[in-house]
């Protein structure tokens, strides 16, 4: 593998949703996104293929400023193919099926990147709204199907939080002994 096609490579991982939260671009807008979409600090211009919706410029963090500085300004997008050029849509989701597969990963494909992106936002505290701006989402209803499991757990730890705190803990219990420890 050339050193460009590894640095594309980096680059595309922290775009399309492998990186940090708050920094993701989907499929059938990341393989368009270049040089031309960053503006001031964020990545900006894009419209959603599905809706052609413009999505809002959504801030580029440490993480894809570094890989950005580290490609190759030549290329139109960031994102190329093997013969060094644009990927389709299409492509890029084969390209990235079959990259999967050789890591030893099956059943995933870009798709399940933008339900990662939106769990992940709201791990990190996100509220729906905040998911839906960077998402693209146009219901609500959808960020919280994709968020319902970070929610429900969140939740639960809130709660006993909650109760403990009326019985003078604070917090819950972390350590307490599994069943084999305690029928030892």
């Amino acid at each position: 593998m050339s050193q460009r096609r590894q640095v594309h490579g980096a680059l595309g991982e922290r775009t399309v949703g492998t990186g940090r939260p708050g920094r993701r671009l989907f499929r059938g807008c990341c393989e368009r996104v270049g040089r031309g979409n960053v503006r001031g600090g964020t990545i900006a211009g894009i419209t959603q293929q599905k809706t052609k919706a413009p999505l809002p410029p959504i801030p580029i963090g440490a993480a894809l400023a570094e890989a950005i500085n580290a490609t190759v300004p030549t290329s139109i997008t960031f994102l190329i193919n093997e013969w060094g050029r644009s990927f389709t849509a299409r492509g890029f989701g084969k390209w990235f099926t079959r990259q999967c597969h050789r890591a030893g990963i099956k059943g995933l494909s870009p798709h399940g990147l933008r339900k990662a992106a939106c769990r992940r936002l709201a791990e990190a505290g996100c509220s729906a709204n905040e998911i839906a701006a960077i998402s693209g989402h146009k219901s609500l209803n959808e960020v919280a199907r994709y968020t319902r499991a970070v929610d429900q757990a969140k939740m639960a730890h809130n709660a006993i939080a909650r109760t403990e705190g009326e019985h003078g803990t604070g917090k819950p219990h972390t350590e307490v002994a599994n069943r084999d420890e305690k029928h030892r």
